[in-house]
């Protein structure tokens, strides 16, 4: 899953892991993340591009992406870490689950959390749009590569 996690952010801004939150591109130069809980409806383009690079029907790959959500809910409710190979890593704290962006190595996580516990508002689910409607950006080789 993380491949495809991977491959989707270099051609999206934005990911949208369905049940999970969504994973967006901040700084397209640095690679680094920020983790969005409350955009949890599935728009389709995960299982879409799953589909499509394994060459399965959408509905297997919507199944692949809710066993993988279950197993990462699983994890965090047992107060573990779950790393995304290359990206980050989720928590849970005081019942809302965080984003660690690493820079540089898999085994560096960055010194400070990504996210904090947001405020939805209006204008947040607005600016979020946008943000899905912005152009693509590239993700760093050495992000990739690592």
């Amino acid at each position: 899953m993380n491949k495809y996690l991977i491959d989707l952010l270099k051609e999206n801004n934005t990911i949208i892991i369905p049940g999970l939150g969504a994973l967006t591109v901040t700084n397209a130069d640095t690679g680094e993340l920020m983790f969005m809980s409350y955009l949890q409806h599935d728009d389709g383009k995960l299982s879409g591009f799953i589909a499509q690079k394994d060459g399965v029907d959408e509905q297997d790959a919507k199944n692949t992406i809710a066993k993988y959500v279950r197993e990462i809910n699983s994890e965090l409710d047992k107060g573990e870490t779950v790393d995304l190979y290359s990206l980050g890593s989720f928590v849970k704290e005081n019942g809302e689950i965080e984003f660690t962006n690493w820079t540089g190595s898999m085994n560096t996580p960055s010194a400070e959390s990504v996210e904090e516990t947001p405020v939805v508002a209006e204008e947040t689910v607005q600016d979020a749009q946008e943000i899905l409607e912005e152009p693509v950006a590239e993700i760093p080789e050495d992000i990739i590569e690592n």
